[in-house]
């Protein structure tokens, strides 16, 4: 009985495996989670022999706000769905999410078929028109990937190299402040506003939008 459930086991992992290399586009949500698990079992090659989009990416771009609502931060599955649909989907499953392991299978399938449905759903509904924004998404998911192998294989410093970098880095930022505050629009900002500090996402967000007339 125990060989039989390990042959069924192997299969199973072969058929997600072949999905996973030739299904197309797939969506996840929190992507460098599910490859990391992923990486694990079939290696590097359904990370980057194929396509993934990340639901995240695009919620981070259109609202990077990380204020909490019932313990959730924006880019929660619940919050998502409840502004796009009008439903917490997580709440529609009587299911212990800390302890799948102990509810009942057919439960646990009933919860993940849910995430499934309105996973897709939300990356069509979230959407951003403005190429450059969209630029930002797909540079979000490359990163995922990335993230995902490094975790998994680690990365190696070359200290003397980071270190001058990081100098060099620090330089250019000095300059490249001193060059914006010459800037008429901060000149403006700063007439109207008060100091413009480049690190506040509010004083950012009136910058591009009060002083740019950005939409």
């Amino acid at each position: 009985a125990n060989d039989a459930y390990l042959t069924n086991i192997k299969y199973v992992y072969k058929l997600l495996e072949d999905f996973l290399l030739t299904s197309g586009i797939k969506v996840c949500q929190n992507l460098k989670f599910e490859l990391t698990w992923f990486n694990h079992y079939f290696g590097q090659k359904v990370l980057r022999d194929t396509t993934w989009k990340d639901i995240l990416s695009k919620a981070y771009v259109i609202d990077e706000r990380t204020t909490k609502q019932r313990g959730e931060g924006m880019f929660n599955l619940n919050t998502l769905s409840v502004i796009n649909f009008g439903l917490r989907v997580k709440d529609v499953s009587p299911i212990d999410v800390k302890n799948l392991i102990n509810e009942p299978l057919l439960e646990v399938l009933k919860y993940n078929a849910l995430d499934t449905k309105y996973e897709d759903a939300l990356y069509d509904a979230l959407e951003i028109s403005d190429p450059l924004l969209m630029e930002r998404v797909e540079h979000h998911d490359r990163t995922a990937i990335t993230l995902a192998l490094t975790e998994t294989l680690g990365v190696s410093v070359n200290t003397e190299v980071l270190s001058a970098f990081a100098i060099d880095l620090s330089q250019r930022i000095v300059a490249l402040k001193k060059e914006m505050q010459e800037l008429s629009e901060v000149k403006r900002f700063e007439a109207s506003y008060g100091k413009f500090e480049y690190s506040s996402t509010p004083k950012l967000v009136l910058m591009f939008k009060e002083i740019l007339k950005l939409k």
